[in-house]
């Protein structure tokens, strides 16, 4: 069995298709059917079947270890390989593979969050290690998602999300996020068509930026409360007020919204708030509702109650510093890489030099006290593994 796989992978490897694939990464190779997955993000191990199967059998590990193991024995047509992994880097891992004669021959990509597209150096260290190709997550992830909507049953929605924002830039962002939702988008620029298409399509949520054109999120809100034909859509209000718990809090209960969320957020913090505002009951949410309605987020051992703004690690509470908090709370919204600059930005450390980032994340380090590194460094920033 094992020599008619081996055979196949080195006629994959050899195909037009694959090396057509290897020059210009937009489309999957038709004759891949077997993908494996090494990614320590629960996340992405769970977007990739979500986007290839039924028709691509697929198989994760979250581990490099464990994903060599599987490979011996699930053979598949390509392998996926995240660049940072929290025992055994992807360059070991692809170099493991390599030097196995049931895998070697197996079509390796290697995959990373944060690299700069326009330096050779990196692409050439994953070919160094033996990947045949070396691609950023986004790409992948847009490779998988054209790869599912060409391949895609007709699918219900579970629900329709009108975003009122001017920004292209969050647009795109939203999109992405919400790709594999199965939801609905609507788009507005300004608050006056929001408004009118609000009344119009009558979504399951709002997603409403305060700062538009036209007319601003505030009145936005104002005049969806008071319409009865909107008054019970749950919105979430988007600000680029400074990131103050205390501020925030005043603007939920002052302007009646269902949630709130500082920009820039991260992904799976977004995500989160989005699919809790779709599981709202069509009221307003006031500090009286149960502990179930707490906006809670987790990366391994560690867990973060946004709604209490409570950190607790391998279930044991733990107290930080508010500069410490704000640091783990930006690392833990975003699934991948937060660089060194972002970290300023959304931190709380304006004005701070680099070297006081990777102090503060030391502390914070220390403070977790977990064995292993919580906190990995990626390039010119930080990646919480938990």
């Amino acid at each position: 069995m094992h020599a008619h796989r081996e055979r196949h992978h080195l006629k994959v490897g050899e195909s037009a298709a694959w090396a057509s694939f290897c020059r210009n990464p937009l489309r999957l190779p038709s004759n891949v059917k077997r993908v494996l997955v090494i990614d320590d993000r629960e996340s992405f191990r769970q977007f990739v079947p979500r986007c290839l199967e039924p028709k691509v059998k697929v198989r994760s590990a979250a581990s490099g270890e464990e994903g060599v193991s599987i490979a011996r024995a699930f053979l598949p047509d390509l392998i996926l390989v995240d660049w940072v992994l929290r025992e055994m880097s992807g360059e070991n891992v692809v170099r493991a593979l390599r030097e196995d004669a049931a895998t070697r021959s197996i079509p390796t990509v290697m995959v990373s969050a944060y690299i700069d597209p326009n330096d050779p150096r990196e692409a050439q260290r994953a070919r160094a290690a033996g990947a045949d190709l070396f691609l950023t997550k986004d790409r992948v992830q847009q490779i998988l998602l054209s790869y599912r909507q060409e391949n895609a049953a007709p699918r219900t929605t579970t629900g329709r999300v009108l975003v009122i924002d001017d920004d292209p830039g969050t647009q795109d962002f939203i999109r992405h996020v919400l790709a594999a939702k199965n939801l609905e988008l609507d788009f507005a620029a300004d608050g006056r068509k929001g408004l009118a298409l609000a009344r119009d399509v009558r979504p399951a949520a709002i997603l409403l930026d305060l700062m538009l054109p036209v007319l601003n999120g505030v009145d936005v809100l104002k005049l969806l409360q008071a319409d009865p034909a909107t008054r019970d859509i749950p919105v979430l209000l988007m600000t680029n007020m400074a990131d103050n718990a205390g501020v925030m809090d005043s603007m939920i209960q002052g302007l009646r919204a269902t949630d709130c969320i500082h920009k820039p957020f991260g992904a799976e913090e977004f995500a989160a708030r989005v699919a809790r505002l779709l599981a709202a009951p069509p009221t307003i949410v006031t500090e009286q509702e149960p502990a179930a309605r707490d906006l809670i987020l987790r990366r391994g051992r560690i867990q973060i109650n946004l709604t209490r703004n409570e950190v607790s690690v391998e279930g044991r509470p733990l107290k930080l510093w508010r500069s410490l908090f704000t640091l783990l709370r930006v690392l833990i919204s975003h699934a991948e890489a937060v660089s060194v600059e972002r970290l300023i930005a959304d931190g709380g450390m304006e004005g701070k030099s680099p070297d006081a980032v990777r102090k503060a994340v030391q502390r914070l380090r220390a403070d977790l006290k977990l064995s292993g590194d919580a906190i990995v460094a990626v390039g010119r920033g930080y990646k919480l593994v938990g």
